[in-house]
């Protein structure tokens, strides 16, 4: 099995119960308590539920409860969730026969994150069978901890182009690494990134973009359980074997993965459409007219939000952010809206995975310039269509170079030259990434 590419052997459908699961040894034909036997089975956890004469279904009650729970400081929806369970029966609510409480639960969780947290998650409880699972335990893991880094490369960027100091700390190895990486990092990987970067903000004193990270900033390295998940998952997505772990043990790993960074439910995540500048006669001072979309499986079908503000915004930006998205951090070009850049409305959400130079098959001479991204609305069986590609169009640059840029924007948009202004916004982007480069690794 290739490294780095199992989370891509699933379709996380979500919807009906019509899957089969063949998860080695880990079959009930009833949903059961922890510890159970049935026959000469020994059931670890309450995973499937036997759902029609083809096949058992993965339920996710460890992971749910333990969720749930850990959710509850940051999140009013699973706090108000778990205020209304009965006294008699919160010790074991999630195992009810009856359902009462799991489907409600699974949906808090889902509502409670961002962007595509909130669809990975979502899909995980859709799950059909064991191979989908564990393919999205994997991809859980991996675009979280990814999250996370690019949250610190950007802001980490942002303040060295802001404040024109350099750092007292010198930049560590794998930081370079990611901006020189021609393939996705593995999870472990982005485990040593995200620890070197948060070392980095302590050294300089800088200020933590998720300021959460303080809580498990000693889990990031040594024997912590975080850490163990970490390389567990890791040890999953690059075995060799050909096989499954037991599906329980996939859900009690990911369940400590995740409990671990609760925190991150409390933030939320827009897409940046498009900003206006207006300046309306009745009105003092002049307001830009931000348009964004607001990231998660239960806020992209509601449309795009419109706001007034005295500041711009970075226009086709991806804004993690807490309280205020003026105040977020712009993730772009680390995470990016393909959709925003193509001028097209519904949002489609890409992660950096890694960027190529390389030589033109036809001239020696002439390099292509790529970004490589991860399409996360492509999750599918194949390996083909999974990947955005942003190559740097030369010809373009050169126009730009040439005509005064507003021109060439609005004759670009207005005729139907279309494709132009296309290869114009992919440009920034691949600028943007190489500035961010630049900046931090010179």
């Amino acid at each position: 099995m290739p490294k780095n590419t199992i989370e891509n052997r699933f379709i996380p459908v979500g919807q009906g119960n019509r899957g089969e699961v063949h998860a080695e040894g880990q079959q009930a034909d009833k949903i059961v308590n922890l510890g159970t036997n049935v026959g000469d089975i020994n059931i670890q956890s309450a995973t499937f539920i036997n759902n029609t004469t083809e096949g058992r279904k993965p339920v996710s009650m460890l992971l749910t409860r333990r969720l749930i729970d850990a959710l509850g400081d940051f999140s009013p929806r699973a706090k108000n969730f778990l205020s209304k369970i009965k006294d008699s029966e919160k010790v074991d609510w999630e195992r009810r026969s009856d359902n009462k409480y799991l489907s409600t639960a699974k949906s808090v969780i889902v509502s409670s994150y961002a962007s595509v947290m909130s669809v990975y998650i979502s899909n995980l409880f859709g799950c059909e069978n064991a191979r989908d699972y564990f393919g999205l335990s994997i991809a859980i893991a991996k675009r979280t901890l990814q999250l996370l880094c690019f949250a610190f490369v950007s802001s980490l960027s942002d303040h060295l182009e802001n404040e024109k100091t350099g750092l007292s700390a010198p930049v560590p190895d794998s930081v370079s690494s990611f901006f020189n990486s021609q393939t996705e990092l593995d999870i472990s990987e982005y485990v040593t990134l995200l620890n070197a970067l948060v070392i980095l903000f302590h050294q300089n004193q800088l200020k933590y973009p998720i300021a959460e990270i303080k809580n498990i900033e000693k889990d990031l390295n040594g024997e912590s359980e975080f850490l163990k998940a970490c390389n567990k998952l890791n040890d999953y997505a690059v075995s060799d074997s050909g096989s499954l772990p037991p599906i329980v043990e996939i859900e009690n790993v990911l369940s400590t993965f995740l409990v671990s960074l609760n925190f991150l439910c409390a933030y939320k995540m827009i897409s940046v459409k498009e900003i206006s500048y207006e300046e309306v006669r009745y009105r003092t001072t002049a307001q830009y007219l931000h348009c964004y979309t607001l990231l998660g499986i239960n806020n992209e079908k509601n449309g795009q939000k419109y706001n007034y503000d005295e500041k711009p915004l970075n226009t086709d930006a991806v804004i993690l952010f807490k309280d205020k998205y003026q105040e977020g951090i712009n993730l772009f070009p680390f995470i990016i809206d393909y959709n925003a850049l193509m001028d097209e409305q519904q949002a489609n959400i890409c992660f950096y995975v890694g960027n190529e130079e390389n030589f033109t098959e036809e001239d020696d001479t002439k390099t292509i310039k790529m970004l490589r991204y991860f399409n996360t609305s492509k999750i599918s069986s194949g390996n083909d269509d999974k990947d955005i590609i942003i190559e740097f169009d030369e010809e373009i640059e050169m126009a730009m170079a040439v005509k005064p840029n507003n021109d060439i924007v609005t004759r670009y948009k207005t005729e139907d030259n279309s494709n132009k202004f296309k290869a114009m916004k992919k440009n920034e982007a691949y600028k943007a990434f190489q500035q961010a480069k630049k900046i931090i690794t010179s």
